[in-house]
């Protein structure tokens, strides 16, 4: 029969920091990593907003130059008609 062994095995050394202190530079580096999106979302947010904000300034140009180009038409157009009206009679040598 054998006998009960006992615990006679060294004691069992103290986990090592590696692995832990691993984990945590990682959780460190995947938050630094995080916050580096989420500061470029915004500032690509910023930019989009601004972008918004030019395009709807260009459409209001651009309604503002297509009215006073119909403003231009009709002008030109009532002006071509008085001229008609006033045609005068061809020039000719005396």
């Amino acid at each position: 029969m054998r006998a009960p062994q006992q615990s006679a095995q060294s004691p069992r050394p103290a986990p090592s920091a590696g692995p832990t202190t691993d984990i945590g530079l990682a959780m460190g580096k995947l938050r630094e990593a995080v916050a580096a999106c989420q500061k470029a979302l915004s500032a690509q947010h910023a930019a989009a907003s601004a972008l918004a904000a030019s395009v709807a300034d260009m459409r209001h140009i651009a309604e503002d130059m297509i009215a006073t180009n119909r403003q231009v038409q009709k002008d030109v157009s009532g002006i071509c008609t008085k001229a008609r009206a006033f045609q005068l009679p061809p020039v000719t040598a005396d």
